[in-house]
């Protein structure tokens, strides 16, 4: 794995990404094919499906200092898993919905962090909360497109790969994401039976203010 430092302090990181080869997925995305995502996270209309989704498994009431969402695998924007971490009663706690998992066993049962993580020192960052439902997913969106804009110009195809709300202790909320993208000009290359795509990830943090800058 290999850094590769841009202007303007960008940094982005250029990793490789193996995958088997078959001649039916010639085209589109290296990883599916070109296939349209069923819920992606860079899309207004699945983003709100998406939270109506979240508030339905783990409660529109649920109050949280963190919400996580991750797609299925690099160089997309499908949706593959969510993650909540909350207080309940002063005891940090999180659950998770895995897609893959399927045939209604994507909710897990709530975890609780381990009792070395319970102590006031690695709990007094978390005291805020919001609820669910009071979490903007319009922003997902709109910093998405404003972080593409900031993104030099030599690369091309970006995907949201990862975002995460976080509340602070005066209940302001904050988020921090990542965007993956190619090249322009790199093609994907065989090794045998695979193929292997270099993609670059950009990683960005949004504040109370939603002013949005590049996370180095």
């Amino acid at each position: 794995m290999n850094s590769k430092a841009y202007k303007s302090m960008w940094f982005a990181t250029v990793l490789a990404v193996f995958t088997l080869f078959l001649s039916s997925c010639e085209g589109g995305n290296p990883l599916t094919g070109g296939g349209a995502p069923d819920m992606a996270l860079n899309n207004g209309e699945h983003l709100n499906e998406l939270k109506q989704l979240l508030e339905r498994k783990f409660g529109a009431d649920k109050a949280v200092y963190e919400l996580s969402l991750h797609s299925e695998n690099h160089l997309t924007s499908e949706f593959g898993n969510a993650t909540i971490s909350y207080l309940d009663k002063g005891v940090d706690y999180s659950q998770s919905y895995l897609v893959a998992l399927g045939d209604g066993q994507e909710l897990q049962a709530p975890k609780m962090a381990s009792k070395g993580f319970q102590k006031k020192f690695f709990l007094k960052n978390k005291q805020g909360k919001v609820k669910l439902k009071e979490l903007d997913f319009d922003l997902i969106l709109t910093k998405y497109d404003e972080a593409i804009g900031m993104i030099p110009k030599e690369f091309e195809n970006f995907e949201l790969v990862q975002w995460s709300f976080r509340v602070n202790n005066q209940n302001k909320v904050a988020a921090s994401f990542k965007i993956e993208g190619t090249k322009k000009g790199e093609k994907s290359t065989r090794q045998g039976r695979q193929r292997v795509t270099n993609y670059y990830e950009f990683s960005f943090k949004m504040n109370e203010k939603e002013d949005l800058k590049i996370a180095n």
